[in-house]
């Protein structure tokens, strides 16, 4: 037991010196940390089965130890409980040993000498604290549970809460494969499809529940955690848009943060901007409370009521003395302000699929209502004539329209900030010099379209119209740069 102490020890001094040192970056600091509670609980692991089997024998049944939230996305903080679930194949009774026993009594065994080992504090102090309560049932269960019992749980009585939890699951121990295999058959249930009535203002209610209970908690301190505009808005905000929208979009099925976030961006869910000011945000606050808990050794939340020692705390993270309070304030505001966006309005959106948007624009006309769907959520206002511009960027022979499908979101995205005016911009361009294979000379990706599209637009569009416009139509006299950016600047007619 006090050699897994010992080691732990040693790993987190070694994890906590550089990143007080600044040669890691905060995302290697907490996958280093998550990384050494993941080798914990696999010693501990070895070491209980061991035990066991010189009692018991050997079970056949498979097992997995799921990680869930930070530790299951690979973000563990200083002083994090880890939350496991334990969960077996099949039922049967144990071989080879002295005395037999089910496999049900064998694994809550185990599961009993796991916590033993990185839990009970020992004069050299414990490994990790361990939460199990996220297991079928609660603390009023098996410590494990077998497969079986753990589908009747997801059928009857699973709740929002639950599903929402087991976004983070990661199988850690035991098999992974058995673990991996759990995870794709409960996908269903977790990524619902349609969602059930009254869904999203169940997750609203409860993250209003856990605010206004940390408000009272507070007692008028700042709470990095759980406070306006704090990691529980930024988590909780991208929790609920994978359980919306994951259905559709296998891609953001992920446990970490910041693989959501950018999963929710590649498919359109939320912008590239909104995607960067989140995971700043999130890295900022993060460290915000790294640094309260290695300042204390305590599971601590709560900045310090004195503003000298909000101070020492930012010149700790490298802010000018005295600016702490002023760059906090700013940054929670932002955040509080994009989550009420996503959370709260955001979610009714339809997210455009290219193939549903793309089928749409093959129509000759459009209803206003549908237009309205297809177009006001990225800004657009003369929605009749940017549905016209969209067809005339799409072109009519196919290999055109095809090449329009890859890239026809980020195009809009691309657009949002100005849309009709820098829509119509595009289209004259592409009537002007009539370029056959239409939408090919967007790029090859959304992320091609957005990054041409938005800011430099002269020698932009050089670089990815003229150069189709020259190999496809070598025999047309070649398109002065000054003609482009003439149509751009809106000095040329139609």
């Amino acid at each position: 037991m006090n050699a897994l102490r010992f080691f732990k020890r040693r790993e987190f001094f070694r994890i906590a010196l550089q990143d007080l040192s600044g040669t890691v970056d905060f995302w290697t600091c907490v996958g280093e940390l998550s990384h050494l509670a993941d080798a914990m609980v696999k010693n501990a692991l070895d070491i209980a089965m061991a035990q066991l089997q010189e009692s018991y024998g050997t079970p056949t049944s498979a097992y997995t130890v799921l990680a869930m939230g930070k530790l299951g996305g690979g973000e563990l903080n200083y002083s994090s409980d880890i939350d496991l679930v334990v969960l077996y194949e099949k039922q049967g009774e144990t071989r080879g040993g002295p005395s037999s026993i089910s496999y049900g009594e064998f694994f809550s065994k185990l599961t009993e000498k796991l916590i033993q080992l990185i839990a009970v504090a020992t004069e050299q102090g414990s490994v990790f604290r361990v939460d199990l309560d996220l297991r079928p049932w609660g603390n009023k269960s098996d410590l494990a549970h077998s497969l079986e019992s753990f589908y009747i749980y997801w059928d009857r009585y699973v709740e929002h809460w639950e599903r929402q939890a087991f976004l983070k699951a990661r199988p850690i121990g035991g098999s992974l494969d058995f673990g991996a295999r759990v995870l794709r058959e409960i996908e269903a249930k977790i990524y619902l499809d349609p969602l059930p009535e009254g869904f999203v203002a169940k997750i609203q209610e409860m993250k209003l529940l856990v605010e206004n209970h940390s408000a009272e908690q507070a007692g008028g301190r700042t709470n990095v955690k759980t406070g306006p505009g704090g990691i529980r808005d930024i988590e909780f905000s991208v929790q609920l848009l994978q359980m919306v929208y994951g259905a559709a979009h296998p891609a953001i099925r992920l446990p970490g943060t910041q693989a959501a976030l950018n999963a929710l961006a590649s498919e359109n869910i939320i912008s590239e901007a909104e995607k960067q000011q989140l995971i700043e945000a999130y890295v900022f606050l993060r460290r915000v409370e790294h640094m309260l808990q290695i300042m204390t050794n305590q599971q601590l939340y709560h900045l310090p009521a004195q503003k000298r020692a909000r101070d020492q705390l930012g010149i700790r993270l490298e802010i000018a003395d005295g600016e702490f309070d002023i760059q906090y304030k700013q940054l929670t505001q932002n955040t509080r302000a994009l989550f009420q966006d996503l959370f709260y309005k955001r979610i009714d959106r339809p997210v455009l699929s290219k193939k549903s948007f793309n089928q749409a624009l093959s129509q000759d006309r459009m209803p206003l209502r549908e237009l309205k769907t297809w177009l006001a959520p990225y800004g657009f206002n003369n929605l009749a004539a940017s549905f016209r511009n969209l067809k005339d960027i799409r072109g009519s022979e196919e290999r055109s329209q095809q090449a329009f499908a890859s890239v026809s979101i980020g195009l809009l995205e691309a657009c949002r900030d100005a849309a009709d005016l820098e829509l119509q911009q595009f289209a004259r361009l592409r009537r002007i010099i009539d370029v056959p294979v239409g939408a090919r000379a967007l790029g090859s990706s959304a992320e091609d379209a957005k990054a041409r599209l938005k800011i430099e637009w002269g020698s932009q569009i050089r670089s990815y119209v003229l150069f189709p416009y020259q190999q496809v139509n070598d025999h047309r006299t070649e398109l002065k740069t000054s003609d482009v950016t003439g149509v751009l600047d809106g000095d040329l007619d139609d």
